[in-house]
């Protein structure tokens, strides 16, 4: 774990070596948390530094492993934490991992975690980002919408309406479930009011607002049920905002004029 941490690369190339046998360590002893915790510290922190080729190195039972730890209703919200890290970190460049997911029950209990733990932002943002990382697949996104995972999605944001971590992954979820099926959209409506929310709360945050703008730019050509609820949540004077505090970013600047061009449009 501390030899991960350092900034070395060869430091990190030396970690990766020891990822099977991390995973191997963690099959053997799936009931020791301390040991778990620390073991998915270690392969977030490689995979992260270190992604490409990272998940060829993460072994079956070991993922396998983690998903058992995360779908025990005991589990401490850091060692699920540390659990969804590293998941994370296993199948963003894999999609046999992500096939994995699907055929281990690992997608109802990322859901069953944001509904158990429904504050702790932390948690909340790191399990946001696995789903996030899973609906770039269709058929991953059949099994969360199935399981119930935007409306879990879309609550959460409605809880943590200041929480930019988790608006920011909310809205990103839903525009990857809603490009891989549209019919989906109309489902999220309700996550309008806590983008808008966001937008005006952290508008000087420019990264954040062009990218929740991009968001609603994208939703609201496909659901003119999006463009209706922006419109009567007053989601036009906030882009208005947004766009006057951030006249000096021209790419923030023409995602609004569009968005705000599309609303004319449509009252």
């Amino acid at each position: 774990r501390n030899l991960a941490l350092e900034e070395n690369g060869d430091s990190t190339l030396r970690s990766a070596s020891f990822v099977p046998f991390v995973m191997m360590a963690m099959a053997a002893h799936a009931n020791n948390e301390e040991l778990i915790e620390n073991a998915c510290f270690f392969l977030s922190t490689v995979g992260l530094k270190q992604p490409e080729g990272f998940g060829e190195l993460c072994t079956e039972d070991g993922i396998k492993c983690i998903i058992k730890t995360l779908q025990n209703i005991d589990t401490s919200a850091s060692l699920l934490e540390a659990c969804c890290f590293a998941l994370y970190a296993a199948i963003r460049g894999s999609d046999e991992h992500k096939k994995l997911f699907l055929s281990t029950g690992a997608i109802d209990a990322i859901i069953c975690l944001i509904l158990v733990h429904p504050h702790e932002t932390s948690l909340l943002e790191t399990a946001l980002t696995v789903l996030m990382s899973l609906s770039s697949q269709k058929k991953c996104v059949t099994a969360i919408v199935n399981s119930g995972g935007i409306g879990s999605v879309v609550a959460t944001m409605r809880s943590n309406p200041t929480c930019s971590g988790i608006i920011k992954r909310g809205s990103r979820f839903i525009s990857n479930v809603v490009e891989r099926d549209p019919t989906f959209a109309n489902e999220a409506v309700p996550a309008v009011v806590s983008i808008l929310s966001c937008i005006r709360d952290q508008v000087h945050d420019q990264i954040l607002v062009e990218e929740l703008c991009k968001s609603l730019h994208y939703l609201v050509l496909v659901s003119e049920n999006w463009a209706d609820r922006i419109i009567s949540a007053d989601g036009v004077s906030v882009i208005e905002i947004a766009m006057k505090r951030n006249e000096s970013n021209a790419r923030i600047v023409h995602e609004c004029d569009v968005l705000l061009q599309i609303l004319s449009n449509i009252t």
